[in-house]
């Protein structure tokens, strides 16, 4: 025979068999002797196609022929070793990718799981993620053992994701592993842009800035570093501060700053691998109050009236200091304002405290120091006050003071001068009164206002007068003298009260007393006290006697007697007395204590009330009297041991006995004495019933007895009979009791028996010999005392009797195996029959049989997840001997449609134990296993039928990460794909979105941002968790950025500092920018009404004006109107939209009204309506407008228009004034028109002086006619001095004044000037009486 190989195909082989006569059947062994052997039956044509096997794979190939007809007739033939052909290579599994830095990765893998052939080479591939390019990186050798490859270099950038896959390529062909994905490292951040500052206060700076130009990983947080630059070099560098923000913010504002200081700040971006910080910045804050406004250095002036207070710069300026305020705590306004640095506080008090404080002021805000008490200096004390008393008593006055008034210093030193009452008038000059006395001086005087004195010595119902002397270091005061009179004084010469007894009661006494030897007054009462007690109050008419009852016997009292005047009270000493004697109270039991078996030891102690002196003592056994003494103990001899006796104890006094209750006693045991002989009763041949008595005498309780038989014990206990078994038939025995109590024992004399005769003794127990599972070799020997002929043995296996005759060997047949049996036997004679003691023995062992199934429980850990297979199971129903060890076997169930499959056999344990916790790492979750077990003994085994249990369910394994379908500002569709290995039925799945884990769903697409909308322009990190009933697993995460969408959470913008015509604005990013903000744009117009004004007039918003458009957040918006509000809005703006903050108010600060145009006259009839709306700027807050006509106020008031009656007016002045109401600081300013109605002459500079002169020539005229003519006649009328000029000349004179002059406005002229020009007609030189009207006004 031979085999005749031809390759045909790779995976095929046709082998030419040379047919022989009678051969049945061939085979094809393949690989024969190794564990993956096989055989292939073949045809008798003699070739065989053999398909099914692996390329490129070395076979060992046998022909195996069969006789026909004959029973092992079979041979093989010598073997061929062949290869097939190589195939395209499969099973390349994805490469291990771990990135190493930021720029590193390791790549490794393993060769194809079928090579199907000798590979050639691996091809490493790289692509980005997401992205379809694919780079061929390196070319490996594919005979290499190390399948490596270290991939680096500056196109790999950190913190990116790239996938790698491997091709394995033979001469058939190639295959590819699957992509896998890997992040790299991450690095610091590069190119950190420097940031934008913004001094929103004196506390606070808002810095902006920009992401790094290069994240390079996960930006963690930023860090703003910030430090105060001095302009000092010599001062020490201030530290470096620092606030961390959250990654997605770009905007920070820190307060807690230095006012008007420089800071330096620099952004610094942080993630994992490192920090990258910007370029430092510097900005200052703004102005703010002062700060630590320090205390002044105060100069007193010696006249106590006034002080100089000088001060130092705050210690923090804050900024530029332009005013100092003092305030005084008692005064609401300032006592002083300006910037000097000195100021003379005046009228003050002398020696007074003032508490001051100053107040610094910058343009922003002022700031104040504490309060500081300042002290003026001291002058002589004034305005001192009386004394006043306190208590006054006949020997005693209590003297009081307070401090002066005006004590106007430090008060050193207090004298009290004291005076007794005479005739002569008083005086206040302590030294020119004779009898004036310092009785008191006191130089405590520091922090008291109160001061006392008790003078003391004093003559009873006296008038004494007192006077006080203030002294301070400038001097003294003394005040007026003061009068009092002493009071009376108490009694003297009180006895003390007599107590006598009332016939023979304990319990009272009878107590009097008598008046006083002097009664010093009228005496009001008499009190009895005794001891401590409430005293009992007596009328002088009562009677001077009284019982007191109810006290308690043999004990003291104290009594004293009280006798009170009108001058007080005296006690008299007092008098003692004991009340007489009385029978005991409580007599305690006495103790009684055993000395020996016939002595006991009596004592007792004193009644707890003895209620007298104990005379006798008297004690009572059993109602005996056996004591009588004062003594407390006695001895008590000749007693019975151990009986109790009772005794009673009998206390005396003068006054009666009193007995206690009973005790009891006993003395201690001795032996006992007096037992009888036991009495015995024969029970039969072996068998004695012995009795006894106890003694007669205990003394104590008996503790046991003893038994003997002939000298030997038999029995100990406290029962008095006992049934003694055992005995030799016909034998003679004798027996004695021994009784004993812890003193001692006492034996009783002998008693004697003697036992019947009996049945045969002495028989052995049977000898046994197993000879199988299911008989015994029974043999057995004759009794040694037969005591008669034995006529019949018998043989007992428990209670079943299985042989009777004369043998002495006996074969038991039909046990059960492994049985352990009790045998006995029994031997007769015609008197009886004896049994042997049992011998015990087993059968020997049969192989196991009805081994039950193990029981199932598969198991799960805390979480529920599957945690392995807990194993039980019994012992065969029949052992049939000692199990020696169990063997669980198992295996896998494979459930296909059309049959039922089983894994190979595993042995999992071998040992005694009967439980087993299957935890194997190959058991899957949720998945069927059978159980077998087989129970071995030494004769054989017995197994179970199988039994199947399933697998809890386990998490899942091989979570792909989640997948995004599609993507908006605000939602996000998540697919996430089944598990590779489900371990169970998929119940849920989860969401986590950065760190925030969504609720459970049982879809795997899901759109989140529905219930918690998701922020725009954001990146999220996504990880799908799928659950099984046996746990969850956790995908690694993705990443997904929302898009943007339109900005929010713009505040309105903050006014940092406003002038008159401008204002800087500041304003931060939107709180969500929801984007790259591209422009703010700043937008104002003016508001409604467009200034606070008393009188509002209707008005419409204005225009919008764009300000600014650009990224800057901060603006000086000039071009601005004063005192105007405006409304000014930030709008920020994004690729996505914008959005717009709330408009915020803003008003321009105020300046002095500015006059712009003539105001208006329009005459109507007798009136002229002058119109000023249009002459003024207001700029400010309109406290009034005043309307002057010729110097004379003729209007005030709100409106900008009025009616004057048209008379000889030649001026109109138009004002408008500021109210300090509006911050304009009361300033006033005036606007006169160009528009002169007429200007009354008399009112110029030059007609006033002219009339002067001329003045003044009249009266030196005057007075040289009125010396000429002294002592002449008076003149005639026609002698006087000559008329006036006309009035045609006072006109001409008017016209020349006033070249302007217009007759047709001559009416605008108030009544005043009228009248004075009617006056200058007819007294042409009276003029000059009005420059006496001018008011100067100081109130401005």
């Amino acid at each position: 025979m031979y085999v005749d190989t031809r390759l045909q195909s790779e995976e095929k082989y046709t082998y030419s068999i040379t047919d022989e006569p009678n051969l049945d059947q061939y085979q094809v062994m393949l690989d024969s002797g190794q564990e993956d052997s096989r055989s292939i039956r073949v045809p008798k044509t003699g070739q065989a196609t053999l398909r099914g096997l692996q390329p490129y794979t070395e076979y060992n190939m046998r022909i195996r022929a069969c006789l026909r007809g004959v029973v092992n007739s079979c041979g093989v033939g010598p073997g061929v070793v062949v290869r097939t052909l190589e195939d395209v290579p499969e099973g390349m599994q994805a490469p291990v990718v771990v990135a190493k830095g930021p720029n590193t990765v390791d790549v490794a893998w393993k060769e194809p799981i079928s090579p199907n052939g000798a590979i050639r080479e691996y091809r490493v591939v790289r692509r980005r993620y997401e992205q379809t390019a694919e780079l061929l990186v390196n070319i490996v050798p594919g005979n290499l053992r190390d399948l490596s490859f270290v991939n680096s270099g500056p196109d790999l950038e950190p913190y990116y994701e790239y996938e790698y896959r491997i091709i394995a390529i033979n001469s058939k062909g190639q295959t590819s592993s699957p992509w896998v994905l890997v992040r790299m490292l991450a690095a610091p951040p590069t190119s950190q842009s420097a940031p934008r500052l913004y001094a929103l206060s004196a506390y606070s700076i808002r810095a902006s800035w920009r992401p790094p130009k290069k994240t390079n990983g996960v930006i963690e947080r930023y860090r703003v570093d910030y430090q105060a630059r001095w302009d000092d070099p010599t001062r020490f560098p201030s530290p470096t501060e620092q606030v961390s923000v959250d990654a997605r913010t770009h905007s920070a504002q820190f307060s807690g700053l230095m006012p008007f200081v420089t800071y330096a700040v620099r952004i610094v971006a942080i993630n994992h691998a490192g920090a990258t910080p910007s370029e430092w910045v510097e900005t200052r804050t703004l102005q703010a109050a002062p700060a630590d406004v320090r205390g002044f250095r105060v100069e007193p002036v010696d006249t106590g009236e006034a002080a100089i207070l000088r001060w130092a710069l705050p210690g923090r300026p804050n900024g530029v200091v332009t005013e100092y305020r003092i305030y005084d705590r008692e005064i609401a306004t300032p006592i002083y304002q300006g910037s000097s640095q000195l100021f003379e506080y005046r009228r003050l008090q002398p020696h007074m405290f003032y508490d001051v404080q100053l107040e610094a002021c910058t343009a922003v805000g002022c700031g104040k120091g504490q309060y500081q008490r300042i002290q003026t200096a001291e002058t002589m004390p004034s305005d001192p006050i009386p004394p006043v008393f306190g208590f006054i008593n006949s020997t005693a006055a209590e003297v009081r003071w307070r401090v002066p008034v005006k004590p106007n210093g430090v008060i050193t030193k207090y004298e009290v001068y004291r005076r007794s009452m005479v005739d002569d008038r008083e005086k206040r000059n302590v030294d020119s009164i004779p009898n004036a006395v310092l009785v008191y001086y006191t130089k405590d005087t520091l922090g008291v206002n109160e001061f006392s004195f008790v003078d003391t010595n004093l003559k009873a119902y006296t008038r004494y007068q007192y006077m006080v002397r203030a002294i301070n270091s400038k001097g003294f005061v003394d005040s007026d003298w003061v009068e009092i009179r002493t009071e009376q004084a108490a009694s003297e010469g009180l006895d003390p009260p007599i107590a006598q007894y009332l016939g023979t009661d304990p319990f009272s006494l009878r107590v009097s007393w008598g008046a006083p030897r002097k009664p010093s007054g009228v005496i009001l009462s008499y009190q009895l006290q005794r001891n401590s007690s409430t005293p009992l109050s007596f009328l002088p008419t009562d009677d001077m006697a009284y019982t007191d009852i109810g006290l308690k016997a043999y004990t003291w009292y104290s009594y004293t007697v009280t006798v009170c005047t009108a001058g007080g009270c005296s006690t008299s000493a007092p008098t003692l007395m004991r009340t007489l004697e009385t029978a005991p109270l409580h007599v305690v039991p006495p103790t009684i204590t055993p000395v020996n078996s016939t002595t006991l030891r009596i004592t007792w102690t004193q009644p707890q009330i003895a209620n007298g002196e104990i005379t006798r003592y008297e004690l009572l056994v059993d109602g005996v009297s056996t004591y009588v003494g004062r003594d407390t103990h006695t001895l008590m001899r000749s007693l019975i041991p151990d009986h109790q006796y009772e005794f009673v104890l009998l206390a005396c006094t003068n006054g009666g006995c009193s007995e206690s209750l009973p005790a009891q006693g006993r003395p201690a045991e001795a032996a006992p004495r007096g037992i009888a002989p036991p009495m015995l009763i024969v029970m039969g041949s072996s068998s004695v019933q012995v009795s006894w008595t106890p003694p007669s005498l205990p003394n104590g309780n008996i503790g046991w007895y003893e038994l003997r038989r002939n000298g030997e014990l038999v029995y100990t206990g406290l029962a008095l009979s006992y049934q003694d078994f055992g005995l030799t038939p016909g034998t003679r025995n004798a027996y004695s009791v021994t009784a004993y109590n812890t003193m001692g024992s006492v034996q009783s004399p002998e008693a004697t028996t003697t036992t019947y005769a009996s049945s045969p003794a002495g028989l052995q127990p049977p000898r046994l010999f197993p000879l199988g599972p299911s008989s015994v070799r029974v043999e057995w020997s004759p009794p040694a005392m037969p005591n008669g002929a034995i006529y019949n043995y018998t043989l007992l296996v428990g209670s079943d009797v299985v042989f009777a005759g004369m043998g002495y060997s006996f074969v038991v047949q039909g046990l059960e195996s492994y049985t352990q049996h009790d045998y006995r036997v029994q031997a007769c004679t015609p008197l009886g029959c004896t049994v042997s003691q049992p011998a015990k023995t087993r059968t020997m062992e049969a192989p196991p049989a009805g081994q039950s199934p193990p029981i199932l429980q598969p198991q799960a850990n805390q979480d529920g997840s599957h945690d392995g297979v807990l194993v039980t199971w019994d012992e065969p129903r029949r052992a049939n001997g000692e199990v020696q060890y169990y063997e669980l076997s198992r295996r896998r169930v494979e459930r296909q449609p059309a049959e039922v499959k089983y894994s190979s056999t595993h042995l999992i344990y071998n040992g005694t134990m009967m439980t087993y916790l299957d935890k194997d790492p190959l058991l899957r979750p949720y998945s069927e296993y059978e159980y077998r077990v087989t129970a071995v003994n030494r004769a054989g085994s017995v197994a179970s039928i199988w039994d199947m249990v399933r697998t809890y369910e386990a998490a899942p394994t091989r979570v792909s990460p989640p997948t995004f379908s599609q993507v908006t500002a605000n939602l996000i569709t998540v697919e996430v794909a089944p598990p590779q290995q489900p371990n169970g039925d998929i119940t849920s799945y989860y969401l986590t979105i950065n760190g925030t884990q969504e609720p459970a769903s049982r879809a795997p697409i899901r759109t989140v941002g529905h219930g918690s909308p998701l922020h725009p322009h954001t990146i999220y990190v996504i990880t799908a968790t799928v659950c099984t009933a046996g746990g969850c697993s956790t995908s690694p995460p993705a990443h997904v950025r929302t898009a943007e969408a339109p900005p929010t959470g713009l505040l309105q913008p903050i006014v940092a500092e406003v002038t008159p015509t401008s204002a800087i604005m500041t304003w931060g990013s939107p709180a969500q920018p929801n984007g790259v903000i591209t422009r703010y744009e700043l937008k104002y117009r003016t508001d409604c009404p467009v200034s606070s004004q008393p009188q509002q007039l209707p008005c419409s918003l204005g225009d919008v004006v764009t300000a600014y458009s650009g990224e800057q957040m901060r603006l000086n918006v000039t071009g601005l109107a004063p005192y105007t509000n405006y409304l000014v809005q930030v709008h920020a703006y994004n690729g996505a939209g914008s959005m717009n903050s709330s408009a915020i108010s803003l008003t321009t600060r105020h300046i002095g009204p500015e006059y712009v145009a003539k105001p208006t006259v329009v005459a109507k009839d007798r009136a002229l309506v002058v119109d000023w709306s249009k002459s003024f700027l207001l700029n400010g807050r309109l406290d009034k407008y005043i309307l002057y006509t010729n110097g004379y106020r003729t209007y005030s008031g709100f409106s900008e228009q009025t009616t004057v009656v048209r008379e000889n007016y030649s001026k109109v002045t138009s004002d408008v004034s500021h109210g300090a109401g509006d911050g304009g600081g009361g300033v006033r300013t005036t606007a006169t028109p160009k528009l002169v109605v007429a200007s009354p002459f008399y009112k110029e500079i030059w007609f006033i002086i002219i009339i002067a002169l001329i003045g003044m020539l009249i009266v030196f005229v005057v007075l040289a006619c009125c010396l000429k003519n002294t002592g002449r006649k008076a003149p005639y009328m026609r002698e006087r001095v000559p008329l006036p000029p006309k009035p045609l000349r006072q006109a001409k004179l008017w016209q020349d004044a006033y070249p302007c002059y217009d007759s047709a406005l001559a009416y605008t002229m108030d009544s005043d000037a009228y009248s004075t020009v009617r006056s200058l007609r007819s007294h042409p030189y009276s003029i000059t009486h009005k420059q006496h009207q001018i008011f100067p006004d100081t109130h401005l």
